[in-house]
């Protein structure tokens, strides 16, 4: 046995080897290369087309807010991605599904809820900015696109978006500035019942108390002034007769007084008590003033009362006793005692009286504060929410009309000219690229499997021999007719084949879109 051929079972890979292999293998390559190719071409030729559109809107200011505050806070990024959430809800989306009539392959077998799900991907929204100095991206326009089979469609769908974006940001900045409005004028009435009851218990507060009020304590001052003084003027007067009495009381005078026949209750002691009154008031009060005028009136009618009762000069007098003369003047001086008495209780009663409104000045003053300080807080409220309320009528007007912020179609969508999917000539390459390395798979399959001699070193691999010459193999007539039957045969079943693929691709793949959005998010 020769060693060379013993020791090595495996083929050496030369260049003469590979192709002496393609020389036997070629049909079974070509033939797995272009059922590869035709398979691939007609499943990527199959594949519906998917197209895109899309329009701009570009945000818009109708008023400056340094001259009109804006009652809708909301941000505009807020603003646009609350509107998408209502744009891509599952009840507008089946209106649109229907108005449209979107997807009309699939909805005799898919579910609307899936067909929404699958029309909420297919829209997308970019929002365009610029960035601020201050951080974050202040928003100027937007995006809205929209993915699906018909170009037509595809541009119809996006701008009925664009017009419920347009339309529902118009509504809900009306409908927000007309919320803001109609709620600070229900704050603004409730503080006006506030502040008008708070005026009606400080009414009420100051009804009750009008004399313990502290612009009633200069008065009540003098008043208590005026009450002391009156108060000191009867206690001298009392002191007087008091003294009077007592100077009465030690006299004895046993001499006769001739005076005019008078009553006992003589009006001339009353006058002269009233004189010295009216001396003591006018040493600390002005002529005006109640009691010195009081006083007065009473002097003068004494005055006039005794001229009246004048004795005749031709009447007789009569000797009165100092018995009985004391005896009057002590009973003048016990009356004038009395009504001095009552007038000191009386006195004493209203000073009292004053010191007590005087005494509940500062906790009334107090209360009063408390009051005040109640009411004008809740005027400054009133005049802060009065502020705000108009300005909120303002926006709400100005929202009504023009808006404020408005939504501009910059460019509208029109039907796409090129799908954006399939990418039919990068499949086509990957495809070329498979059918290659499934031809050379075969090859090496097949020679793996075939277990013939057909070169000196499969015969030294099995017999131990020598080989001395090595002739290729001389094809027949019979032999070359029967590789033709068999190419002819092998041609027939890859069209055969490609043909059944065809027409099966086609019904499978025509309507599914599934594989190009797979294959979109891959390429993505």
């Amino acid at each position: 046995m020769n060693s060379d051929f013993a020791d090595d079972d495996a083929p050496v890979l030369t260049a003469e080897y590979v192709l002496d292999a393609w020389r036997r293998r070629r049909w079974i390559a070509i033939t797995v290369a272009v059922a590869t190719l035709a398979a691939a071409f007609v499943v990527i030729r199959s594949l519906p087309n998917l197209y895109r559109s899309s329009a701009t809107v570009l945000v818009e200011r109708a008023v400056s807010e340094e001259f009109v505050k804006a009652s809708v806070t909301a941000g505009l990024e807020t603003r646009i991605q609350s509107i998408q959430q209502f744009v891509i809800s599952r009840e507008h989306l089946s209106q649109m599904i229907d108005s449209l009539g979107l997807y009309p392959n699939e909805r005799r077998s898919v579910p609307l809820v899936d067909l929404v799900a699958r029309m909420r991907n297919d829209i997308t929204l970019q929002l365009k900015g610029v960035e601020q100095t201050t951080g974050g991206m202040a928003t100027y326009a937007f995006t809205v696109g929209y993915t699906g089979r018909y170009p037509q469609t595809v541009a119809n769908v996006v701008n009925d978006l664009v017009a419920v974006y347009t339309a529902e940001n118009e509504s809900s900045r009306q409908r927000e500035a007309s919320t803001t409005a109609e709620f600070l004028r229900q704050q603004l009435d409730e503080v006006r019942r506030a502040l008008d009851a708070q005026d009606r218990q400080t009414r009420a507060y100051s009804m009750a108390h009008t004399a313990e009020l502290p612009q009633q304590l200069a008065a009540n001052l003098a008043t208590l002034e005026r009450l002391h003084g009156e108060l000191s003027l009867n206690n001298e007067q009392q002191l007087r007769l008091t003294d009077q009495r007592q100077r009465i009381e030690q006299e004895a005078s046993t001499a006769p007084l001739i005076v005019p026949a008078v009553d006992s209750a003589s009006p001339e002691t009353r006058l002269a008590a009233l004189k010295q009154q009216l001396a003591q008031l006018r040493r600390s009060f002005s002529t005006e003033y109640p009691d010195v005028r009081r006083v007065t009136a009473e002097i003068q009618s004494l005055e006039a009362d005794i001229a009246a009762r004048a004795p005749d000069p031709s009447r007789p007098t009569r000797i009165v006793d100092p018995e009985t003369r004391r005896n009057a003047e002590l009973r003048d001086i016990d009356a004038n005692m009395r009504v001095l008495k009552q007038r000191e209780i009386e006195l004493r009663q209203r000073t009292a009286s004053y010191e007590t409104l005087v005494g509940s000045t500062p906790r009334r003053q107090l209360e009063l504060d408390q009051l005040s300080r109640g009411r004008d807080s809740l005027s400054q409220q009133y005049q802060q929410l009065l502020t705000q309320y108009d300005g909120a009528r303002q926006a709400a007007a100005l929202e009504q009309g023009h808006g404020m912020e408005t939504f501009r179609l910059l460019d509208r969508a029109l039907p796409p000219q090129a799908p954006i999917a399939p990418d039919r000539r990068t499949l086509e390459l990957m495809a070329l690229g498979l059918a290659i390395v499934l031809a050379a798979a075969s090859v090496i399959a097949a020679e793996k499997l075939d277990s013939s001699v057909h070169t000196p070193t499969d015969l030294g691999a099995v017999v131990p021999t020598d080989v001395v010459v090595s002739l290729r193999r001389i094809g027949t007539r019979r032999t070359r007719r029967r590789t033709l039957v068999r190419a002819a045969l092998a041609a027939a079943g890859s069209l055969a084949v490609v043909a059944a693929a065809m027409v099966s691709a086609d019904y499978v793949l025509g309507g599914s879109e599934w594989i190009v959005r797979m294959l979109m998010r891959g390429g993505a």
